[in-house]
């Protein structure tokens, strides 16, 4: 029997679904009946001409937000974007009532996860969620991501897979191999990898696998991250990090392409540091707190990354749990099953137990939202993403939603529309989003969602719903690129 909770969530889940091309580029569009049943299901609109009227247009290039636009959409592309007053008179198969609706660019998230804490295991350990993870992504209008690490290759790529026929409901995956670490990992599922032989047999098997990218871990040594870097390059692939072992100025003169969550993880800055080991706990931390912000080191170091051209990928949702006053809000909670909430109320409990630590970290949040503006004012490539592992009740959806301004941008191939409340849906040519939006008209402000995910997060051995809505608005940073 369906009770109110279910039909809310069933509701909640049929959403508008548009295969749309950007304008120059053929016309793909599947049709509604070339997806799965378990596509189909989410599809609401699937005519061959479209017009969506007096939406509120953000273009994701920095312009002003532009009111009272309408969308002409013909066999998969997008036409025409102009005032609604000049669009009025365009006959269309389908007529949407855009009011009160804000149009961004789809999402384009560089740090995801398709798997979460599992909060019964005996040690740390993360269980796959190749079903419910892209659902929630797409339902806060992230239309394209990359996985930035695994515990589970093969349940990644099969779930891209499957996205990419039609057949499972997600957001586009670009998928990052499981992670390449040294001895001593935090959690059992973690292969050690101590040798470049090794090193570079694990990056080719997983480049013939599919993979896109691979991401070192913190316990690895300088020998093993070369012999990474060069099979990865071999490939044309990239590889990203979250180091401490080695420090990111080290990284980026080997080579690597990408560096994750900046100079909150950064063991630059530790003094006599012994190579190729981590330093103990805090240590980075209290030295990042005592450099100089515009000191030497820290504009030798952004010096070093503009150089070279390596991006750093910003994840500040991560790091804002139980530090930021108000994050996580309680119905942000809501969105995990009853387990997973327990787990993040003991952690935040926990956190703000312990004053002087929630303290350092405001400082560390702070310290690298000034390294972010300065690295994008010294021409430096910042990204964006979440993190959203489950530590702190860290949820991908609520996460996406807080961050999707800072990584608003046009995706060169796609051009998606998902009007609906809220804005999730699978198509083929897309990625651009409508949603529930606030009429703020400084160009800061993005949009704002109302939304009732299923299952957005929890342990994959716990229930597998969530519950409550939850409406965060979002905000453009100026130090975002």
């Amino acid at each position: 029997m369906q009770t109110p909770h279910s039909a809310r969530i069933a509701v909640a889940l049929r959403f508008i679904v548009l295969g749309i091309a950007i304008a120059g580029e053929p016309a793909l569009a599947q049709r509604a009946a070339s997806y799965d049943k378990r596509v189909k299901d989410y599809i609401v609109h699937d005519a061959r001409t479209i017009r969506i009227d007096d939406v509120r247009v953000i273009d994701g290039t920095g312009a002003a937000a532009k009111e009272g636009q309408s969308i002409l959409i013909r066999d998969g592309t997008i036409a025409r974007i102009a005032p609604r007053e000049q669009l009025s008179g365009e006959a269309a198969d389908t007529m949407i009532d855009g009011k009160g609706r804000t149009v961004t660019p789809g999402l384009v998230m560089m740090h995801e996860h398709l798997f979460f804490l599992d909060v019964f295991g005996e040690a740390p350990n993360y269980g796959s969620e190749p079903f419910a993870a892209p659902k929630a992504y797409l339902a806060w209008g992230a239309t394209t991501i990359r996985t930035a690490g695994t515990m589970h290759g093969t349940d990644d790529l099969q779930a891209a897979r499957m996205i990419r026929e039609g057949k499972f409901l997600g957001p586009d995956i670009r998928v990052t191999a499981p992670f390449v670490n040294g001895p001593g990992s935090f959690a059992f599922q973690l292969r050690p990898i101590d040798n470049p032989a090794d090193a570079r047999r694990i990056v080719s098997f997983w480049a013939d696998e599919g993979a896109t990218s691979f991401k070192i871990y913190q316990n690895i040594s300088r020998e093993v991250l070369a012999a990474a870097i060069d099979e990865a390059h071999g490939r044309h692939l990239k590889v990203t990090g979250h180091l401490c072992s080695i420090t990111l100025r080290e990284a980026a003169e080997m080579g690597i392409d990408n560096l994750e969550h900046g100079i909150a993880v950064a063991s630059d800055f530790v003094r006599d540091k012994t190579p190729d080991l981590c330093p103990a706990r805090d240590t980075p931390e209290k030295a990042l707190l005592a450099a100089a912000p515009d000191g030497p080191e820290m504009k030798a170091l952004i010096d070093t990354l503009v150089r070279h051209k390596v991006a750093v990928t910003s994840t500040l949702a991560v790091f804002a749990a139980g530090v930021i006053d108000g994050y996580p809000a309680p119905d942000d909670l809501l969105m995990l099953n009853h387990e997973s909430q327990t787990s993040a109320l003991r952690w935040l409990a926990h956190y703000r137990g312990a004053p002087e630590r929630r303290e350092m970290w405001r400082g560390v949040v702070r310290a690298e939202m000034r390294f972010e503006r300065d690295l994008v004012a010294a021409g430096g490539l910042l990204m964006a993403g979440t993190d959203p592992t489950g530590w702190a009740g860290r949820c991908r959806a609520r996460a996406t939603a807080r961050r999707c301004a800072s990584s608003s941008r046009r995706d060169s191939r796609r051009s998606r529309y998902c009007a609906s409340r809220p804005s999730t849906a699978r198509a083929t040519r897309a990625s651009t989003i409508a949603s529930e939006a606030s009429p703020r008209a400084s160009r800061r402000t993005s949009s704002s969602w109302t939304a009732s995910p299923t299952k957005t997060c929890g342990s994959s051995r716990a229930s597998t719903s969530s519950s409550g809505t939850a409406s965060p608005t979002t905000r453009r940073r100026s130090s975002r690129a």
